[in-house]
């Protein structure tokens, strides 16, 4: 029997513990980083999309990739850096999820805060897709992990791990006013975001017009890299509850959603307003399915892409 080497075995331990750091500091990381090989689907998206999808007991060979929060620039960068991962033979199917306000950024800026530095993307896409990509900020992301928990303020929300806890969450403890509350926090932070004085006009900041034209122009392109690899690319609107759905005008939605999306020639499943799917049972809050409306989602959806012979 050969000789032990502590080097080696406190290395491991230290490899371990590190990892284990990675996914309590970067929940985004922690839910990506096992997306395995040969896959039918995968799905793009924001904060909406990480709570709408979950195909384990979907019959379908499907993974998420939405990240919270994210643009459609990196929903772009996402499937250029994972489209790999859609099995040569399978139907290869490609799913944009977007909610009402998803066109209205292109990207996070400096007054946006430290979103801007786009730091949740290091450990998962190459340095080259990444803006203002800094090495020496990549170094201790991935390698001293551990180091970014030593406040007891870090510690502390690590170990409560809030996006797997709100993902694991299957059923609403909401009252009828904790909904009506939560959907007028979101608007109230959307209204800050994009500049938006009032959603029955659809007034909103030049920045956020001018985000709409260029994420058009941006799902051009990727429905363009989709063709020339052979992958299905399709849009899906998911379930908005009813509280937040009576909060939005239709009109704000058709304006700078439905309108838009009409432009870009992308097939659209469009689940929005669907009575079942959206019951604020379905949802952990006005915004996200929980676990149980996001299996039922889940189902519906393929069962619907199999409908339009996109899934088989």
């Amino acid at each position: 029997m050969g000789k032990l080497n502590p080097t080696k075995i406190l290395r491991g331990i230290y490899r371990r513990i590190n990892q284990r750091a990675q996914d309590a500091v970067f929940a985004d990381y922690a839910l990506i980083r096992g997306i395995p090989q040969h896959l039918d689907m995968i799905n793009l998206g924001s904060t909406p999309a990480r709570f709408a999808l979950d195909y384990a007991d979907s019959g379908v060979r499907g993974f998420n990739l939405a990240v919270c929060p994210q643009t459609l620039e990196y929903d772009y960068r996402m499937l250029k850096n994972y489209h790999s991962y859609l099995d040569d033979n399978g139907p290869r199917v490609a799913v944009l999820v977007v909610c009402p306000f998803s066109l209205l950024k292109d990207r996070y800026r400096a007054d946006d805060g430290p979103l801007s530095l786009d730091r949740r993307y290091y450990l998962i896409l190459h340095h080259a897709m990444i803006n203002g990509y800094d090495e020496a900020v990549y170094q201790r992301l991935s390698r001293k992990a551990p180091l970014l928990l030593a406040s007891k303020a870090n510690l502390r929300t690590a170990l409560r791990r809030p996006l797997q806890r709100k993902l694991a969450v299957a059923a609403n403890t909401l009252t009828g006013e904790g909904m009506r509350a939560s959907a007028e926090a979101y608007l109230a932070g959307w209204r800050r975001e994009f500049g938006l004085d009032d959603l029955t006009t659809g007034t909103m900041s030049a920045t956020a017009a001018a985000a709409v034209e260029a994420n058009v122009a941006l799902i051009g392109e990727m429905k363009r890299f989709c063709a020339e690899r052979d992958i299905t690319l399709t849009a899906v609107v998911p379930p908005l509850s009813q509280t937040l759905r009576t909060m939005i005008p239709a009109a704000f939605i058709e304006k700078n959603l439905y309108e838009p999306l009409r432009r870009t020639g992308l097939t659209v499943f469009d689940f929005a307003d669907d009575r079942e799917l959206a019951a604020d049972d379905r949802f952990v809050d006005a915004l996200c399915l929980n676990a149980t409306g996001r299996r039922q989602f889940t189902r519906r959806l393929t069962h619907t892409l199999k409908q339009h012979n996109i899934l088989r």
